[in-house]
């Protein structure tokens, strides 16, 4: 079940009872660099199909994986939490002795 209410500066999105995310969180880059170019690539490969081979619309659906590896932001990791980006670490100053 997924919920839209406007709250605040923007969209909440609930999805069942458990989670919950803001628009800046769900457009937040989440696909890591080789997912991006395996997304391209695969796009691009299903995209052909329009040129090539049985010369169908059903190539379209290459641009779904061809943008978000553009982007960078896959909508359903979003929803599910996964997130391929390496994580940045931030250095805490140690403390002095």
């Amino acid at each position: 079940m997924l919920l839209h209410r406007l709250e605040g500066n923007g969209y909440n999105i609930t999805v069942g009872h458990s989670r919950s995310l803001t628009m800046t969180a769900f457009f937040k880059t989440n696909a890591g660099v080789i997912d991006r170019i395996l997304r391209v690539v695969v796009g691009v490969a299903i995209l052909s199909l329009i040129f090539v081979g049985p010369q169908s619309l059903w190539g379209l659906l290459g641009l779904v994986p061809l943008l978000t590896g553009i982007l960078g932001i896959c909508p359903a990791y979003s929803l599910l939490g996964i997130s391929t980006c390496p994580s940045r670490s931030t250095k805490q100053p140690s403390a002095p002795q």
